[in-house]
């Protein structure tokens, strides 16, 4: 830096403490990510297995068919790879229904509601509000 003092840094320490403070998610969206389960999770490094519920049935050739029981067992498939590896389990629930059945199934990151959702809610809100005093 010109005219400033740069600490020196431990390149190596540098590299594991990044490496301790980052999350590496691998996600299981095809056929092929389910038949290579085991495989991807006992890649060192990786530490969440998130299922990407949409694309993955629609791999399975049943294109938001969430209560199918193909897609059932593959959710389940899923959660047993991950516990059999020291890894964890990852959702999206579109319900706290859904999130309490992947808590139930072993899942043990569950992420709930989406940005759309959240901005439509808000809008939906503020707009009845502004109704309310055109009333």
């Amino acid at each position: 830096a010109a005219g400033g003092y740069v600490p020196p840094v431990d390149a190596a320490e540098e590299m594991r403490a990044a490496d301790s403070e980052t999350l590496l998610i691998a996600q299981i969206e095809t056929v092929a990510g389910l038949e290579r389960l085991d495989e991807i999770a006992a890649i060192d490094g990786i530490d969440v297995l998130w299922v990407g519920q949409a694309d993955l049935t629609a791999s399975l050739g049943k294109p938001g068919s969430y209560e199918d029981p193909e897609f059932l067992d593959a959710l389940a498939r899923v959660a047993e790879a991950a516990e059999r590896n020291g890894k964890a389990a990852a959702y999206l629930a579109l319900s706290v229904d859904e999130g309490r059945r992947m808590l139930a199934l072993g899942y043990r990151m569950i992420a709930y509601g989406a940005d759309l959702w959240l901005y439509q809610s808000a809008l939906r809100d503020g707009l009845a509000r502004l109704r309310d005093e055109v009333k």
